[in-house]
């Protein structure tokens, strides 16, 4: 099961949002053309070695960034970061990852963040 939502304005500017989904086909035509793509990264991907059992269930960063890319988003923030996956530094990593694969605005999404679309 995963969940993703697509939500235009009036002046037909659009918000795809994502959370507890795999990589997917669905998810990049719902966000095709997007001005923002608020997608999850629960994870960054290791260099080698099999992906963690989580990957059936969620995305990770580079995941996003690649999502975000072949959809056409604009901009990108992504969510659903998990502790466990910030070393300290807050997740520079999960921003470094998906921007390999994206090259537009990238953020981190945090608790009381707003946003324009």
């Amino acid at each position: 099961e995963s969940y993703a939502f697509r939500v235009s304005d009036t002046h037909g500017r659009v918000l795809a949002y994502s959370a507890d989904t795999a990589e997917s086909e669905s998810l990049v035509a719902l966000a095709r053309g997007c001005d923002l793509a608020l997608f999850e990264a629960s994870y960054v991907e290791p260099d080698s070695g099999p992906e963690p059992t989580v990957a059936a269930l969620h995305m990770s960063a580079a995941a996003a960034g690649r999502s975000a890319n072949r959809a056409g988003a604009s901009a990108l923030i992504i969510t659903h970061t998990v502790d466990w996956g910030d070393d300290g530094t807050g997740h520079t990593r999960e921003l470094a990852q998906a921007a390999k694969h994206f090259a537009g605005p990238i953020s981190l999404a945090v608790p009381g963040m707003g946003c324009d679309v």
